[in-house]
């Protein structure tokens, strides 16, 4: 090698910060360094994944919530037209209770300030089996009167000549505890349908028994 390419191999060297012969008496007495750094790669799928499994992780937690709650109603209007349809006659009193019955049911997401909200009543079908007549109906917990087509309306076709069905719509405003993903509130309702299981119709006594009603 002459003196001036020996120059300019040493400037390389140099200009890379270490002389070769340096480099490889170091590669010779630590081989490890040649292979990759690794350090700090869990730090870093931590990192990437974390936000990650905490969405999954609420998204989840919020959803199950909502099955439950929804599923906790219809529990509680199939409990109270249970109830109602066991009656001879719909007094305040034991409407009020089939009522209760359903507010335990929906327990512990029924609350005072989210109370549970029923509309029960009672459509009497003529001798051609249509709905002919919303006879009684009560509402509880603050739920609206239902009016008298819609009554009609649900209960159409699920009865027969000269019977009547109990109709039970209960509502529910649900708040998430946590509400990273979904929304935060949620209006549920559900309808439950049955017929007296002793006798044709239910008669209501009492007035709270008796308004709205009035013809299909």
């Amino acid at each position: 090698m002459d003196p001036e390419d020996r120059r300019d191999r040493l400037a390389a060297d140099v200009h890379a910060g270490f002389p070769e012969r340096t480099i490889c008496i170091l590669v010779m007495n630590n081989p490890r360094q040649l292979l990759p750094d690794r350090r700090g790669v869990a730090s870093l799928e931590l990192a990437l994944t974390a936000p990650v499994m905490l969405i999954m992780f609420f998204g989840v937690v919020e959803v199950t919530q909502l099955i439950r709650v929804s599923n906790k109603l219809t529990l509680a209007s199939q409990a109270i037209e249970n109830i109602v349809a066991g009656q001879g006659t719909a007094t305040v009193l034991s409407v009020t209770n089939a009522y209760q019955a359903g507010q335990l049911v929906m327990a512990p997401f029924n609350s005072a300030t989210t109370p549970l909200v029923a509309t029960i009543a009672n459509v009497t079908f003529d001798g051609s089996g249509n709905a002919s007549q919303l006879t009684w109906q009560v509402d509880l917990g603050g739920a609206a009167a239902m009016p008298v087509a819609t009554a009609c309306t649900l209960a159409s076709g699920l009865g027969l000549a000269n019977d009547s069905v109990i109709v039970v719509q209960v509502g529910y405003s649900y708040s998430a505890v946590t509400h990273y993903i979904l929304p935060s509130s949620y209006a549920l309702s559900h309808v439950a349908y049955g017929r007296p299981r002793n006798f044709a119709t239910i008669a209501g006594v009492s007035s709270p028994l008796t308004a709205p009603t009035g013809n299909c």
